[in-house]
């Protein structure tokens, strides 16, 4: 009698010396993927704004820009070219 058995592996390249892992780009956020309410993460790097990587809620979505809640650092309008979507854990 003959068995097979499944194994589920998440890695299916082998890894190489002197070869970067594959790393998982976060979601960039637009104005279909962004709600009011929703947790969204800032990635830009602008002088006088929020830092970067500072989470905040959306309290308006816009056509180009959202206007985010970033609590200490205050209230932004920032383009969608600028928020990612968080990613799960």
């Amino acid at each position: 009698m003959m068995r097979s058995t499944t194994t589920h592996t998440a890695n299916h390249q082998l890894r190489m010396p002197g070869m970067p892992l594959r790393r998982l780009l976060p979601k960039v956020a637009t104005c279909c993927s962004v709600h009011v309410g929703q947790q969204v993460v800032y990635m830009g790097n602008v002088n006088g704004g929020p830092r970067f990587g500072s989470m905040g809620v959306v309290t308006e979505a816009l056509q180009h820009k959202a206007v985010v809640d970033m609590g200490t650092s205050g209230v932004w309008n920032i383009p969608y070219h600028f928020l990612t979507l968080p990613q799960a854990a």
